[in-house]
């Protein structure tokens, strides 16, 4: 099982889905570095590119065309702070999943990104909507959907799941710009429809490919988007925000999709609370 697999906090070869890749912790970033064949050297950042790229973030992915190595993960072993603002309350995000949820996350970039190259996904849904960025939604969806398989595959799916919803979900309370990372919707669809059993006993491809099946929320460009002005006009910093009527039609169905989190963080009463007051429940 990968998630068993991982040694965090060490320079770690990994053979994933008959890939190898190569996890990196931040100290370890020139051991890593020679350890990787000389062809991707030649190809590779400097150093101090690499760490100024890593300034600001808790990690990255990195994909090679490579007969051997396919990818690597440079990282941090610290979480990145995550406070949002709920009304007049603030969650401080922590979990003890942290690390090793963002570390199969973009394992499942490399991984995707391989599978998709061996054609063995099904085209994605695929829409336009003003400047949204599709290419880079799908890309942290499916990632997030490798993480999901993942976790089922782990005693802990129902505890690293939450932790992934409630990630997703607070990263756009604090900033809309996290608009594709927002993958609650279709997480949500996906245990509606399948036990963990279920996603267990199949393989990654056959998994999306089945998902992809279902009459999924955020095949709809304009619902997506729906959910997205609810998120700013929630909690956007501007207070002359102005909230579409239309948006109103949808606003118990976006409370359904955060009322776990803030209930997790927050306490039933204060939750409840708050999504009555706002017209969310």
């Amino acid at each position: 099982m990968l998630l068993e697999a991982l040694t965090i906090g060490q320079m770690q070869w990994l053979q994933v889905e008959q890939q190898q890749m190569l996890l990196c912790p931040e100290r370890d970033l020139q051991q890593c570095v020679k350890a990787l064949p000389d062809a991707i050297q030649s190809r590779l950042p400097t150093a101090l590119e690499l760490k100024q790229n890593l300034e600001f973030r808790q990690g990255f992915s990195l994909t090679f065309s490579h007969s051997d190595v396919k990818g690597m993960v440079l990282y941090k072993t610290v979480p990145q702070a995550l406070i949002a603002k709920v009304g007049y309350q603030l969650i401080d995000y922590r979990s003890e999943f942290e690390i090793s949820n963002f570390l199969i996350h973009e394992i499942g970039h490399i991984v995707v990104k391989a599978t998709i190259n061996e054609q063995q996904l099904a085209p994605l849904f695929s829409w336009q909507c003003g400047d949204f960025e599709f290419q880079h939604y799908q890309d942290e969806l499916l990632a997030d959907l490798y993480a999901m398989w993942s976790m089922a595959q782990s005693e802990q799916y129902p505890e690293r799941i939450a932790a992934l919803v409630d990630k997703r979900n607070l990263m756009l309370v604090n900033d809309t710009q996290n608009r594709y990372y927002w993958s609650v919707p279709i997480i949500q669809d996906i245990r509606d429809n399948f036990a963990a059993s279920e996603i267990k006993n199949t393989t990654f491809a056959t998994f999306i490919n089945k998902v992809w099946q279902l009459e999924l929320k955020v095949s709809d460009p304009g619902w997506y988007q729906q959910m997205i002005g609810l998120f700013k006009a929630e909690f956007s910093l501007q207070p002359d925000y102005h909230q579409p009527s239309y948006l109103r039609w949808h606003r118990r169905g976006f409370g359904e999709y955060l009322k776990p989190t803030l209930e997790r963080h927050l306490g039933a009463v204060v939750a409840q609370n708050w999504l009555k007051k706002r017209a969310l429940l």
